[in-house]
């Protein structure tokens, strides 16, 4: 037989072997495998696998398979039956390079996609497989063999219609991510993978483009693994570029971060918090790099959020029970205002303007304070400010160090300068069974508000020298309200000549129910500003009852002398005001014996009311003669009986009896102050 014969029968016999097992591939049903699929699965993972649709292979030199209504079975404490769902697969897979024992997937299409990520209350995520055990492998007691990658290449994949949810069931949040179009091709086995993706985070519009390194560096510790990320959500942006050298260990990490957005209130949406004030546009510029073994640093941080700025630092170390973040920040200019301002509510808005808000009986929330945040994680903060602005002053030269451990928060010291003025300050936070214990000092002295930046408008309303703001004070509680209704301390402010706007004191008098006028500048010409010659005030504090030890404030026209109490605890005013206006001083509106009736202050400090009330505020002074420490009783029956006018300044005797109060004697050696401590 010649050899030409034998080559056309082998290859005869070949054909049909092919043609035969063409068409035994393309008649068999592949449906019998399912069982054998689902076993597997579960084998692995320990979870059902349900194949509820078709299961078919179209042969070629490009085999299909497709298989449809899938789904694989959540755990067993999950929200769902189902972890992941899916309504139609595709792979098509290259039939030569999978004959000389490489993986090429030509094409992979997901369709309806649904997965969901979600914790329990402990914290366990439903990722967490569990395998039924072996005996045969316990017996063996082998070490398992080093996870070794086929060779695989994927050249195109493509998702529509898709949607990730993650569920955190302590706190109870919902992210959700719909993936409208997901489409990512790469040209080889070593080749990155470009991508782009249209879709929906937490129903905001999402956009995303960039390239992802090679598949098999993944897992390969010792090659870097590059990454390009562009995201867009309406007009917010951020970029990401760098490389991680060992993605599965989560280390050599070396990444650029950019982002960009016109407003903080859209970062906010983003993130699901719907009450962020709109500030102005945001910039973020920094670096991040792992620096020890689950340790990232945070280098040369910039951020710019309209006129405000801040530059610096951190580290931030997970590698303990406890995540632990240090952190040195400087700004030049940092506006705080913007985040004390009350965003207007959608629905309020579409009311009438002429109907009047409605005040709330009560001052302090009684919302339970988030002590829980303080054992997040410990931190160490250091941070020097230029100027930050606040609601009502500006502090400038601004130096703090915060450190928080296991959750007592500790802020010491607060130094900065005020109007020309020095404040030194502490506060300390420590968490308790039934809420928290608070402490704070802060003493600050000589502020001319004349220099107070004109940003935050307080020289609109006064102009003077404040020589002392003393606080002193301590609670514990639950709520804010809490905290001030076990408040215990004191608070003492001195102030020297002042010019306090009569706009101001007109409204003032509207909201009291009063005429403030009448009190303090009770002259027939008004003009445009009070002056002051002093001001002289201390609050003795204990268990939420304020008591106003006196307050004295003297005019050009005017002596004020008030006492009383403010009950922090039932929020209720009870102030008795004497005046006693000056002879000769001014024209006065009124004669002198009725300029020189009494007010009472009484209501609550949501609603304020201000009336001339000669037995009450008589009453609250007869109670208070005893006791009074700035005037001192003789000085307080002198205020109450001496007559209708006031000849001197009664601000210098009360501030002689302050220094004595507050320090020794001249001559005598200052003895040093105890620390405050925590209230028990």
């Amino acid at each position: 037989m010649s050899w030409k014969r034998v080559v056309g029968i082998v290859a005869v016999v070949l054909v049909l072997l092919v043609m035969g097992a063409y068409f035994f591939l393309s008649i068999y049903d592949y449906n019998r495998l399912k069982p054998r699929i689902a076993k597997a699965a579960k084998d692995a993972t320990g979870r059902e696998l349900t194949l509820a649709g078709n299961l078919d292979v179209k042969i070629s030199l490009s085999p299909t398979l497709t298989a449809e209504h899938i789904s694989l079975q959540n755990a067993s404490w999950g929200t769902r039956p189902d972890l992941a769902t899916l309504k139609r697969l595709e792979v098509q897979i290259g039939l030569l390079p999978l004959i000389l024992g490489r993986i090429e997937v030509k094409r992979l299409i997901l369709v309806k996609p649904d997965i969901i990520i979600e914790t329990d209350e402990s914290g366990k995520l439903n990722l967490e497989f569990q395998t039924p055990p072996d005996p045969k492998k316990d017996k063996q007691k082998k070490p398992p063999a080093p996870f070794k990658l086929p060779p695989l290449a994927v050249r195109e994949v493509r998702l529509d219609n898709g949607l990730i949810l993650y569920k955190h069931a302590k706190p109870k949040e919902t992210y959700a991510l719909k993936i409208d179009r997901l489409k990512a091709s790469s040209k080889g086995f070593n080749s990155p993978l470009a991508f782009n993706l249209e879709g929906a985070y937490l129903d905001n519009p999402l956009e995303a483009e960039g390239t992802l390194g090679a598949f098999p560096a993944l897992f390969k510790p010792d090659q870097a693994w590059p990454l390009k990320l562009a995201l867009q959500s309406k007009k917010t942006s951020a970029n990401l570029e760098g490389s991680i050298r060992d993605v599965m260990g989560a280390k050599g990490v070396s990444l650029a971060v950019k982002a960009y957005s016109p407003s903080i209130s859209e970062i906010g949406r983003l993130a699901g918090v719907d009450d962020l004030p709109d500030v102005g546009p945001v910039k973020l510029d920094l670096q991040v790099a792992d620096s020890k073994p689950n340790t990232f640093k945070v280098s040369d941080i910039i951020v710019a959020l309209a006129d405000s700025d801040l530059a610096g630092s951190a580290e931030i170390n997970l590698g303990r029970d406890r995540p632990k973040f240090e952190a040195e920040l400087s700004s030049k200019n940092l506006d705080l205002r913007p985040l004390f301002a009350e965003v207007p509510n959608k629905t309020e808005s579409k009311k009438p303007a002429d109907k009047e808000k409605k005040r709330s009986p009560r001052i302090f929330p009684d919302d339970p304070l988030p002590v829980n945040s303080l054992n997040i994680a410990d931190a160490r903060i250091k941070f020097q400010g230029g100027r930050i602005l606040l609601i009502a002053f500006a502090l400038q030269d601004i130096s703090l160090d915060l450190v928080l451990e296991k959750g007592r928060l500790v802020v010491d010291p607060v130094k900065s300068s005020i109007g020309g003025g020095n404040m030194v300050g502490r506060l300390e936070v420590q968490p308790q069974d039934y809420g928290v214990a608070m402490a704070t000092t802060a003493k600050i002295e000589n502020i001319d508000t004349s220099i107070v930046p004109q940003e935050v408008g307080i020289s609109e309303i006064i102009d003077g020298k404040i020589k002392l703001v003393d606080i002193d004070v301590s609670s514990r509680g639950r709520s804010v309200a809490d905290l001030m209704a076990r408040l215990s301390g004191k608070t003492i402010i001195v102030m020297e000549e002042s010019k306090l706007n009569n706009k101001f004191i007109d409204r003032a008098g509207k909201y009291l129910g009063g005429d403030l006028f009448r009190l303090i500048n009770p002259v027939k010409e008004k003009g445009t500003y009070t002056t002051g010659n002093c001001l002289v005030c201390r609050l003795d504090i204990e268990k939420g009852i304020a008591k106003v030890d006196p307050l004295l404030y003297d005019t050009e026209t005017m002596s004020v002398v008030a006492v009383g109490d403010i009950n922090l605890r039932k929020e209720k005013l009870n102030i008795a005001f004497r005046p006693a206006p000056k002879k000769d001083k001014a024209k006065y509106s009124m004669s002198l014996g009725k300029l020189a009736e009494p007010f009472k202050l009484g209501g609550t400090l949501s609603e304020p009311s201000l009336q001339v009330d000669r037995r009450g505020a008589t009453n609250t002074f007869v109670k208070a003669a005893g006791a009074t420490i700035l005037l001192g009783p003789v000085g307080l029956v002198a205020v109450l009986f001496v007559g209708e006018t006031a000849e001197e300044n009664p601000c210098l005797g009360a501030l002689e009896r302050l220094e004595e109060t507050e320090g020794e004697p001249k001559g005598k050696k200052k003895k040093q102050k105890k620390k405050e401590s925590m209230p028990k």
